[in-house]
């Protein structure tokens, strides 16, 4: 499934690959959220479970890409949180070397169920994770994360505020910088 839903040849371990097309499936609907350790919580791993559970989908599929060395998951989500924490971290695998790392080492995460219906790409230097939806999936995901998303949009408008914050605190003169090809992005995740 994997290889179905993200453009897996554009991940590596040298830059972020967004602003690209994270996906190779093509969803209806992109939303973005902040990482912040996205799903350590349990008040967000709750969010993700409603999600699925309105979407019938049992198993939460976790992976990174391949060069990081680490096991494709398949996490029973009515086990909770404390199981997700332990199978996403590896703990119970003494004879890796991302024991109580595990997928955490990759700056880039997938994160998927049986459907195909949605996917999300976690990306740690970006601080944001992806989210692409097909119609049904999007209503349940706008109702579930309400408050926690946002569109392409917004999601420019914060790297490009960041981007001037960091700027002016080098140079007081510099000037407000839009992205490079920002109306190909935003065409890109509309």
């Amino acid at each position: 499934m994997k290889e179905k839903l993200f453009n897996l040849h554009l991940f590596n371990p040298d830059f972020a690959v967004f602003p690209k097309m994270v996906f190779k499936e093509v969803f209806d609907y992109h939303y973005f959220m902040n990482f912040n350790h996205w799903f350590d919580s349990e008040e967000d791993f709750n969010l993700l479970r409603i999600f699925m559970e309105a979407l019938n989908e049992p198993y939460l599929y976790c992976s990174v890409p391949d060069f990081d060395n680490c096991p494709d998951l398949k996490i029973e989500m009515s086990l909770g949180h404390a199981n997700f924490k332990r199978q996403y971290l590896m703990q119970d695998q003494a004879d890796h070397p991302y024991q109580n790392i595990g997928l955490r080492n990759s700056p880039t995460g997938f994160w998927y169920g049986d459907s195909g219906d949605w996917a999300m790409v976690s990306d740690l230097t970006n601080d944001i994770i992806i989210v692409g939806c097909k119609p049904a999936a999007a209503l349940n995901f706008r109702a579930d994360f309400d408050g926690k998303y946002f569109g392409i949009e917004k999601l420019i408008q914060n790297m490009e505020e960041f981007h001037h914050f960091l700027e002016k605190r080098q140079n007081p003169d510099a000037e407000y910088a839009v992205m490079d090809g920002k109306l190909e992005v935003i065409e890109r995740y509309k």
